[in-house]
């Protein structure tokens, strides 16, 4: 599936991020442009962020310069602050997160195509909740 990304066209993507445990850890944004850098989670995409202190339950990151495009946007709080999202024994979360679009299914990892979003002029504020696996 090819990415549409207009040459030389940047703007700036507001993320809004609530549910925040206040004082446990930090949050870990990843934003994916491809399939590829997605099933890779470890390189956090073409930009990747740490959010520290966590003070309040609601936190807004501004993202300036990012090419207009399609991407996955895939966030957890890191609450032992080990640099991974914690599972238990049967692989399921045991911290909170949440990824762009929302996807349904908590019985497994959305793909690309369930997170993926369209970030251009119009749509360039986006709103994640934070939760546990229980919660969703």
């Amino acid at each position: 599936m090819p990415i549409d990304k207009p040459a030389g066209k940047t703007g700036q993507m507001t993320v809004n991020i609530s549910n925040i445990r206040v004082g446990e850890g930090c949050l870990r944004l990843g934003i994916y442009d491809t399939p590829e850098a997605f099933a890779n989670k470890n390189t956090g995409g073409p930009y990747g962020k740490m959010i520290r202190p966590l003070l309040q339950t609601e936190e807004t990151v501004v993202i300036p310069n990012l090419p207009y495009g399609r991407y996955v946007l895939a966030l957890y709080q890191d609450c032992n602050d080990n640099g991974k999202l914690d599972t238990n024994f049967f692989g399921v979360p045991t911290e909170p997160y949440a990824f762009s679009n929302s996807p349904g299914n908590k019985w497994r990892s959305p793909s690309f195509a369930d997170a993926v979003i369209s970030f251009t002029p119009e749509n360039s504020r986006i709103t994640l909740q934070l939760r546990t696996w229980k919660q969703r």
